[in-house]
C-alpha cells in the first residue's frame, strides 16, 4: 500500500501525574460510534506499558484506523491529551474514555493525564506535483482519482481525515439505478400501478426543462398499460422525472428551486454504468432491488453487507493498488494556488502542522463533501426549515463546508445552499445512521401510523419531528434482516435504540409501547398489504406484511444528513464562476456540488451521484 504514513512528533512536556498506580492489567469499556470499545491497559507505578483493544464495533476504515493510530501515540506521549483523529471523533473519545477508566482503576489520576500537554512538531515543508490533485477521499474523490490514473494521469489525493472513505463509508451505501435485469423479477402491484397512472395527469407546463422528458415518459407509460404487462415498470425517464419531483421545493422566501436538467439527465443515464463499474471493482449487491427511504421507486441496489463500508473497502483497495496515485491522509487543504484566473494547485497542512504545497500539472478536483455537520453554516444559509431543529447530524464530522468556502473564495458560484436534508430514520437520540428498504412502517409513541412511508425524506422528517417528543419508531420483521449484520442489532440494543423479540407484543413492551395499540396498527397495515391499498396514507410501495419473527422496533428521529447546495458545475464537472464561465483548472464532484438535487434528494441518489460525477471529473481532469 502506497498510502503515505505520517508519525506525529510528540514531546512529553510534563511528567506523569504524581499519583502512583498499582501495577497490573485493567479492563474497561468506553462508548464509541457504534458501541463499546473494550480495552486492557497494563501499567507500572508511573506509566502505561501496554494498551490492547479487546473488542469494538467501530466502522471499518474509519474507527478502527483511528484506534490503530491513537494507541501508539498515547503510549509514546504517556498522555490522554493527544488530538482526536479527524473524522473519527466518537471512536477516538470512546477509546480514550476506556483507557482513562483503566487508569482510574489502577489508582492513577486520569484527569491529570488528560491535562498533560502534547507538543506537535511540524516536519519540513513538503512540495509535490502531479497531473491531477484530488481534494477529498470519499466516494467522489476516490473514483475521480482512480479514473484519472487509469486515463494515464499521475494523481495525488488528500483528505483531512485519518483515512479514506469520507461520508460514503458511513452511509448506507444504497444506489439508485434503472436496472432491467434485476427489476425483471418484480411485479407491478396495484398500488404502484395507480401511482404510475397518476403521472399521466401531470401538466407539461409545470416541468420546465423537464417537459420533453415527461412527454416521453407518458408515452412509455401508456404503451406499458396498453400492453397488459404486469412485470415491474421503470425507465431512465421515470428516474429523471421522479428526481425532478422529489427535488422541486419552495423556500421560506417564496422562491422555487428545481434541479438542473442536464445534471439530472447525466446522473440517471449513467447511474447503471457506475453501478457496473463498482461491481467490476468487486463490490457485491443483492440480486433484487428495494425502495430506499425517500427513493420514490423500487430501483435501489443494496450492497452486501448493507453499508457504505462494503462499497468503500473495495474502492479504497482499488485506490491503493492503482499505479500513479499518491495518497495523503491527515492532510487538510486550506487554499487553492492560483496563476491569474487558473487553479494550479492546492496549499494544505498535515495534522502535525507540516505545510504541504501540491502543484497540478493539469487540473484540480474538489470532492470535499457538504456541510451537514456544520450547524452554524446550516443556520447561515437556511431557506427551507421554518426553524433549525435541535437534532444531531449523522454525516461525517469532516463535512463542514470548508471546500465550498475555498471554492467561493476564488469566485465559484454557489447554488441551493439554503436546503439541507434530514434523514428521518436515524437512531434516537444520537443520530446514528439509519435504515433503508421498504419492508417496514413508522409508528409514534401512541403506537399509531402517522405518514406515508413511501414519501420523500423531507416529508418524513417533518412528520417525525411533529410527533410526541419529536421521535417515532420503525417496525420491521425478518424480511428486513436479509443481509443486515447482527452486530449492528446487538449494538443498537445495548444502547437502548432497539428491541427485538419473537412476538410483536414482547418487542413493543421492551420499547415501552402499548402492545395492544402496536398490534392493532400492524394488523391493519397487513390488510393494506394484502389488498395493495393503503386506506390511511396512500402508501404505494410494499415489500410484504410484518408477520415473521423476529420482530424489530427501533427508536428513530431525524438527523441532519445531506446538504443539497454547493458549487455550481456543468455536466463535465467544471466549476462555474459567479460570472457564469468555467473556472480554469478546477473540477468538482459529489456533495460539494449543488444543482443536482435542488431542494430535496431522493434516497439512494447520492451514491449514484458521487460515483457517476466522480468518474466524470477524473476523466475530464486528466485531459
Amino acid at each position: 500500500m502506497k498510502k503515505l504514513v505520517t508519525a506525529l512528533a510528540l514531546m512529553l512536556c510534563l511528567a506523569l501525574p504524581a499519583a502512583a498506580m498499582t501495577p497490573g492489567t485493567y479492563e474497561a469499556a468506553g462508548i464509541g460510534n457504534n458501541g463499546e470499545i473494550r480495552v486492557a491497559v497494563t501499567v507500572n507505578e508511573t506509566e502505561i506499558t501496554d494498551i490492547t483493544v479487546l473488542d469494538h464495533k467501530e466502522t471499518a476504515g474509519i474507527g478502527d484506523n483511528a484506534i490503530a493510530e491513537l494507541v501508539p501515540e498515547i503510549l509514546s506521549a504517556q498522555s490522554l491529551g493527544v488530538d482526536h483523529v479527524s473524522g473519527a471523533t466518537n471512536s477516538s473519545k470512546g477509546l480514550m474514555d476506556a483507557i482513562a477508566q483503566c487508569i482510574a482503576l489502577a489508582g492513577g489520576d486520569a484527569e491529570a493525564m488528560k491535562a498533560v500537554p502534547v507538543e506537535k512538531k511540524a516536519g519540513e515543508a513538503i512540495e509535490k506535483s502531479a497531473d491531477v490533485i484530488v481534494v477529498g477521499a470519499g466516494g467522489a474523490g476516490c473514483s475521480a482519482a482512480i479514473t484519472a490514473a487509469e486515463s494515464g494521469a499521475s494523481v495525488i489525493i488528500i483528505d483531512k481525515a485519518g483515512s479514506v472513505g469520507g461520508n460514503t463509508i458511513i452511509s448506507g451505501g444504497v444506489f439508485n439505478a434503472v436496472d432491467p435485469e434485476r427489476q425483471s423479477a418484480l411485479q407491478l402491484g396495484d398500488s404502484s400501478r395507480r401511482e404510475l397512472e397518476s403521472y399521466l395527469d401531470f401538466a407539461e407546463e409545470d416541468f420546465g426543462d423537464f417537459a420533453p422528458t415527461l412527454v416521453t415518459l407518458k408515452d412509455q407509460i401508456r404503451e406499458y398499460l396498453d400492453s397488459g404487462e404486469t412485470s415491474f415498470f421503470d425507465t431512465v425517464e421515470l428516474h429523471i422525472i421522479q428526481t425532478y419531483i422529489g427535488s422541486k421545493r419552495t423556500g421560506l422566501d417564496g422562491s422555487v428551486i428545481t434541479a438542473n436538467y442536464e445534471l439530472v439527465k447525466t446522473l440517471c443515464e449513467n447511474a447503471l454504468d457506475s453501478l457496473h463499474w463498482l461491481e467490476g471493482l468487486g463490490v457485491q449487491y443483492e440480486d433484487g432491488v428495494v425502495q430506499a427511504v425517500g427513493a420514490l421507486w423500487q430501483r435501489t441496489h443494496t450492497p452486501v453487507p448493507a453499508n457504505g463500508v462494503a462499497v468503500m473497502s473495495v474502492v479504497s483497495g482499488k485506490l491503493y493498488e492503482t499505479e500513479g496515485i499518491d495518497e495523503m491522509t491527515d492532510t487538510e487543504a486550506v487554499s487553492f494556488i492560483m496563476d491569474g484566473g487558473k487553479v494550479v494547485g492546492v496549499n494544505a497542512v498535515m495534522r502535525d502542522g507540516t505545510p504541504v504545497t501540491l502543484k497540478a500539472n493539469k487540473n484540480v478536483v474538489l470532492a470535499t463533501g457538504g456541510f451537514a455537520s456544520n450547524i452554524d453554516m446550516i443556520k447561515e444559509y437556511n431557506n427551507y426549515w421554518p426553524a433549525i431543529a435541535d437534532v444531531p447530524s449523522d454525516a461525517a464530522a469532516t463535512c463542514n463546508g470548508d471546500g465550498i468556502r475555498m471554492a467561493e473564495s476564488i469566485g465559484a458560484n454557489l447554488i441551493g445552499m439554503g436546503y439541507v436534508q434530514m434523514l428521518p430514520t436515524t437512531a434516537y437520540p444520537d443520530g446514528v445512521a439509519g435504515l433503508q428498504g421498504n419492508s417496514k412502517l413508522f409508528i409514534n409513541k401512541e403506537g399509531k401510523r402517522f405518514v406515508n412511508e413511501s414519501a420523500e425524506r423531507d416529508v418524513l422528517s417533518a412528520a417525525g419531528l411533529s410527533q410526541t417528543d419529536g421521535m417515532f419508531y420503525c417496525v420491521a420483521d425478518a424480511n428486513y434482516l436479509d443481509n443486515r449484520t447482527w452486530d449492528q442489532i446487538y449494538g443498537w440494543e445495548a444502547k437502548g435504540y432497539l428491541a427485538y423479540a419473537d412476538t410483536l407484543e414482547e418487542a413493543a413492551e421492551k420499547m415501552g409501547l402499548d402492545p395492544a395499540a402496536v398490534r392493532e396498527t400492524i394488523d391493519r397495515f397487513n390488510t393494506f398489504v394484502d389488498n395493495e391499498n393503503d386506506e390511511d396514507f396512500n402508501r404505494y410501495s410494499f415489500k410484504g406484511k410484518i408477520e415473521n419473527p423476529p420482530f424489530i422496533i427501533i427508536a428513530m428521529s431525524p438527523a441532519y444528513h445531506h446538504t443539497m447546495g454547493g458549487v455550481e458545475i456543468d455536466p463535465s464537472c467544471r466549476v462555474i464562476s459567479t460570472q457564469g464561465t468555467p473556472i480554469e483548472g478546477l473540477y468538482a464532484a459529489g456533495e460539494v456540488c449543488g444543482g443536482i438535487h435542488a431542494g430535496n434528494r431522493l434516497g439512494g441518489n447520492a451514491i449514484a451521484d458521487v460515483f457517476t460525477f466522480g468518474r466524470i471529473a477524473g476523466r475530464e481532469a486528466s485531459k
